[in-house]
């Protein structure tokens, strides 16, 4: 068996890198149970904070994953993780998920940026490529739409909220996930791909089997008026370019 000592960075989506190869020759450091730099077999230290280019492209190193595939050893840079407005807004703009190029050229997407709140915001890593030009001029054309901004490879669309579902919106921004419409939580789950089983799914329709799950690991009796998700963290729903630039 041949064994590669080089290691490989592979941009996966437009917000996180993977390394594969040599993985084994890199050494990670740890604060607090995170890994905040990983020191390469050429000495380079890459560290959460710093930008690096892959590709002739540039990604803000704000977190590290450690996983493996197997037996083979990986590691994940991530510009960002997919935040809950990732989840629970995006449909809102109806369409199907591949509208979106959401596997390849979406980042995130917010309820709004720490200038203007109240509205949905798309964040791309912007494409010369002849299909995310057409979806751009597409987007353009939305009734809801409002504007661009330019963000060096980034581009940010706004959006405001479509009037049939500004409850929807207020409902998820309050932490009242199972309060959404019925009509919506069915358009969620069609969007993303998933049935009421799925985790989003409990969450929606608060499955007693995830209301025993979280009893379990918090050690006590939730109410049955409880929520079985988290309230958003504001902090990573509304666009912020230190983030991400």
């Amino acid at each position: 068996m041949v064994k590669c000592e080089t290691v490989l960075f592979n941009p996966l989506n437009a917000r996180t890198v993977r390394l594969t190869g040599g993985t084994k020759t890199i050494n990670p450091h740890v604060f607090d149970a995170e890994i905040v730099s990983l020191e390469m077999p050429t000495d380079v230290v890459i560290s959460t904070g710093e930008t690096i280019s892959i590709k002739n492209r540039k990604y803000k190193v704000n977190f590290i994953d450690k996983l493996y595939k197997g037996n083979v050893l990986i590691y994940d840079l991530h510009v960002a993780k997919p935040n809950k407005s990732n989840i629970f807004i995006l449909p809102m703009l109806s369409g199907e998920r591949n509208l979106y190029f959401y596997n390849t050229h979406l980042v995130n997407v917010f309820i709004g940026t720490v200038q203007q709140k109240g509205c949905i915001a798309l964040l791309y890593r912007w494409s010369k490529d002849p299909l995310f030009l057409k979806f751009e001029a597409a987007v353009k054309q939305f009734r809801s739409y409002i504007d661009m901004e330019d963000h060096d490879e980034y581009a940010l669309y706004l959006f405001d909220v479509p009037s049939g579902q500004k409850q929807n919106y207020k409902k998820f921004i309050n932490g009242k996930y199972s309060e959404l419409s019925t009509k919506y939580k069915t358009q969620l789950l069609k969007f993303h791909g998933m049935n009421i089983d799925s985790q989003i799914g409990q969450i929606l329709f608060k499955s007693e089997k995830r209301k025993h799950r979280l009893e379990t690991m918090l050690g006590c009796i939730l109410d049955d008026e409880a929520e079985l998700y988290s309230i958003i963290d504001p902090k990573k729903e509304l666009f912020n370019p230190k983030n991400y630039l």
